[in-house]
């Protein structure tokens, strides 16, 4: 089941996607085709990616549920370029990734591990919070709301951390 909108709406940071990230669970909407061999090349073609572990298509519901392996670095655009190249189309994605919170220089980041780490761009409320959780690992969660233009980062709208 998809993250609840109105957790979204919460509070919110921006949080590149990139290949730095350690994505946990990726609930990505998509469109086209909806015959049932289509929805099983995409589960398979998702499934072979290193990281993923598990792929769950609804198809009549337009979303696959991609759960990663702790440790991957699968990025949001390989997923996405995955769907596409299937004949999809990739839409709004639900994330949740992990990290800690850490200010270096005025400026938030999630650090992942000693040499990966991801930019936020946070409000007033969060902004409190983070430093609350400042070095402590924590799994946040937002949606992307549609895949970025070829070459952009995708960006995360965090809506929340959770406790780990």
């Amino acid at each position: 089941m998809p993250f609840s909108r109105h957790a979204i709406l919460a509070a919110f940071a921006f949080v590149p996607i990139n290949a730095s990230a350690e994505l946990l669970l990726v609930e990505q909407r998509f469109g086209g085709m909806v015959c049932s061999s289509c929805g099983g090349g995409l589960q398979s073609s998702l499934a072979r990616i290193s990281g993923v572990e598990s792929v769950d298509v609804k198809l009549e519901e337009g979303l696959v549920r991609i759960r990663l392996k702790p440790g991957n670095t699968v990025d949001l655009r390989t997923l996405q370029d995955r769907i596409k190249g299937i004949g999809f189309t990739a839409q709004c994605a639900d994330v949740e990734a992990v990290g800690e919170p850490v200010e270096e220089n005025g400026q938030w980041r999630l650090k992942v591990d000693a040499s990966r780490s991801l930019m936020l761009e946070v409000d007033e409320d969060l902004r409190m919070q983070l430093t609350k959780w400042n070095g402590k690992k924590k799994r946040f969660r937002g949606v992307v709301e549609s895949p970025p233009a070829m070459g952009a980062d995708p960006v995360l709208k965090l809506a929340n951390a959770l406790e780990e």
